[in-house]
């Protein structure tokens, strides 16, 4: 039998990389990265390489399904998919109420293909939000004071940097496989790779430099690295493009690095050869922010303060620094169409588009759920997300969640919110699914096409399917479309582009080279299109420019920071069913100091009781001398509680279950949660225990 190769995007996690899928009969046989996509070269990360045993799992929901019983309590009647879009349709305009759609929340996953469904999800209430945008908060609020633009628009240009800084930012774990290969790529050439963080890492492993950072002291570096580039390197700093310069080293007068040292744990000196090192490389420079740092209170700061480095070097909108995205008539190119003016023309009275500013307490909407004010928020439609995996203390989400009087989810496998769902509407798996026409704003910005590989196995559909059902349930006959091939068309209306010209490679590549665009061409808030430190817009909020670091407390003996974060094999908690990446990780570890752990008689490989006071949990350590010995580290995602996921039910700890009262923890400038800022009591286990557990 031929195989046929078919050109497509992958859908494990949230960056989507093109990829190859070779298809023989029906069956996809093999998948690997595209190799003419730029930066791919046929790579793809593991989770990636695992999107055929995803699709070949019998776990995943597998047709529509309506709650029978108790929520919660796993008791489902399967119906039809014209009876669930009713079933929908009738839900949602039940929970319209007196202030219309506001009552109604749309949670979506985000991503370069979510165009159609968030214009949708817009047409029918105004609270249409993405799960990132709580994790990017407050990195997005930070780029947005200073240039204008949310973070998602600041492209790193790493295969031309000579200088990089990844601060909580585990790139080569995560995996970008187009950032990690342009970086990798860079380092061959001569580039340098400096980490912060409080732990070591793949990413840390590939260093010039490794700056063992104290947990929660980055803003405090941050301002130190300020302080020496204007006291030893003025010389190379871009005066030009900057606003309030005198105004900063005002600020900063005291953020000396000897200071820092005392709060960060990082020697004076690594501080001044780094600064050193950044002003040499310059504008060919970037320092990078990652979820590592976003989850303190004071995390607005810390990323503010990065964009202010990125912005001293000259580095936003250089080749080798930060590119800005930049509409397609740039690249010479027509752009596709939206689907925005189609929702906006039939949205009900009371929508309203997505906001052009960023929400100052981005968790406010879920503080109105099972409140008795004008406007409580009564129903939920989930699009891929898990508010019980990410948030912290699911078991306040949970109460929130009983409060609904509808949860409608849209999902291709099950989750710990959608075991609480009214309505399942199933989605095919990535490769059993076509989806818009999408953008990739890398270095080499491109539009992509995901095609579907085979037909879907199961009673499912595309995201674009449930969408046009929903919409002619409803009443939006511009969002109905019947075919693939008639939403692709009108994307590309008027572009030149047909949808043949994806038949080659996949994707439709919009520029040959990085295109810079210098600050000062850029739509930034001051006068004269400059860079203001110390904009009046932010006081105008309520927030500082630049707060005073607040040193925070060693936690008492016996009890460490709690912190979260990913790996190389599971993205949250979305890919631990998955037969293949179960096989390389059915459960967590928690990672803690040696020094610290044999202090308290802790072993390698021992378990050990896990407790914030009110929860527990026990787990298998693994020591190392290369992490923060005030902290431990657990990867999020595990512990689950969900029968139908028959390989990681009960495995593992969930780390956020351990958050208690993490709602009210809320960050200092964008109001969202606080994941870092929780502490544990650790203790061994007993013998008996200990053996029990080794057999």
């Amino acid at each position: 039998m031929s195989i046929d190769t078919v050109t497509s995007v992958c859908g494990m996690c949230p960056v989507q990389c093109p990829i190859e899928v070779e298809v023989e009969n029906g069956v996809c046989r093999f998948i690997h990265g595209n190799r003419l996509a730029p930066g791919i070269r046929g790579a793809l990360c593991t989770k990636g390489a695992a999107g055929i045993s995803f699709l070949n799992d019998n776990d995943r929901p597998s047709f529509p399904m309506l709650r029978s019983g108790v929520r919660g309590q796993g008791g489902w009647r399967r119906i039809d998919w014209d009876e669930a879009f009713s079933v929908a349709a009738d839900r949602l305009n039940a929970c319209a109420g007196p202030s219309g759609s506001q009552e109604l929340m749309w949670l979506d996953s985000g991503g370069c293909f979510s165009d159609l469904r968030m214009s949708f999800a817009r047409s029918i209430t105004p609270l249409a939000l993405t799960e990132p945008s709580f994790f990017s908060a407050n990195a997005d609020l930070a780029a947005r004071s200073l240039f204008g633009i949310d973070a998602s628009h600041l492209v790193p240009d790493f295969r031309n940097a000579r200088q990089v800084v990844l601060q909580g930012r585990n790139l080569f774990e995560t995996v970008h496989i187009q950032q990690a290969n342009d970086l990798l790529d860079a380092l061959d050439r001569g580039a340098e790779l400096s980490v912060i963080d409080f732990r070591s890492n793949t990413t840390t492993s590939k260093a010039s430099r490794w700056l063992a950072v104290r947990p929660g002291s980055d803003y405090a570096l941050n301002l130190a690295i300020i302080h020496l580039l204007l006291k030893n390197h003025r010389g190379i700093l871009a005066e030009a493009q900057i606003e309030g310069l005198d105004e900063l080293e005002t600020a900063i007068q005291d953020c000396t690095a000897s200071w820092a040292q005392a709060l960060t744990g990082i020697p004076e000196n690594d501080m001044v050869i780094l600064a050193k090192s950044l002003a040499k490389a310059a504008p060919k420079a970037i320092w990078m922010t990652g979820r590592g740092v976003w989850g303190y209170a004071d995390s607005f700061y810390t990323c503010r303060s990065a964009w202010i480095i990125n912005t001293l070097l000259g580095a936003i909108g250089t080749p080798g620094g930060f590119l800005i995205a930049q509409p397609v008539e740039c690249y010479g190119e027509k752009p596709l169409a939206t689907f925005a003016s189609n929702a906006a023309a039939e949205a009900t009275a009371g929508s309203a588009a997505a906001p052009t500013t960023l929400n100052l307490n981005v968790m406010g909407p879920f503080d109105r759920i099972g409140q008795s004010d004008a406007t409580p928020i009564r129903s939920l439609i989930c699009y891929r997300t898990d508010p019980l995996a990410v948030f912290p203390d699911p078991a306040h989400t949970r109460e929130l969640l009983q409060k609904m009087e509808t949860i409608i989810c849209i999902t291709d496998s099950w989750s710990e919110t959608v075991w609480m769902a009214d309505l399942v509407l199933p989605l095919s798996a990535f490769l059993e699914r076509e989806s818009i026409i999408g953008r990739i704003d890398s270095p080499l910005p491109c539009w992509v096409l995901r095609k579907r590989c085979i037909e879907p196995r199961n009673d499912t559909k595309a995201d674009w399917e449930i969408v046009a059902g929903l919409a002619k349930k409803l009443n939006r006959p511009g969002l109905a479309f019947d075919s693939a091939q008639a939403l692709w068309q009108y994307q590309l209306e008027g572009s030149g582009i047909r949808i043949r010209d994806f038949d080659r490679t996949g994707f439709i590549q919009l520029a040959e080279y990085p295109r810079a665009q210098a600050a000062a061409r850029s739509a930034f808030p001051a006068a004269g299109g400059k860079i203001d430190m110390f904009s009046p817009a932010l006081k105008s909020i309520g927030l500082a420019p630049l707060a005073p670091f607040a040193a925070k407390p060693a936690p008492a003996e016996g009890r460490f920071r709690l912190i979260a974060g990913g790996c190389a094999f599971h993205d949250e908690g979305r890919t631990i069913n998955v037969p293949l990446l179960n096989r390389q990780m059915s459960e967590n570890v928690l990672w803690m100091n040696r020094s610290a752990a044999e202090r308290m008689g802790i072993a390698n490989g021992d378990s050990v009781s896990v407790s914030n006071g009110e929860r527990q949990g026990v787990i298998r350590v693994r020591l190392s001398e290369f992490i923060a010995p005030e902290a431990v580290f657990l990867v999020n995602g595990f512990g689950r509680s969900i029968p139908a996921e028959s390989r990681a039910y009960g495995k593992g700890l969930s780390a956020v279950r351990l958050m208690t009262e993490g709602w009210r923890l809320r960050s200092n400038g964008t109001g969202g949660p606080c994941w870092s800022e929780h502490f544990v009591q650790v203790s061994r286990m007993g013998n008996a225990k200990q053996e029990e557990s080794r057999s």
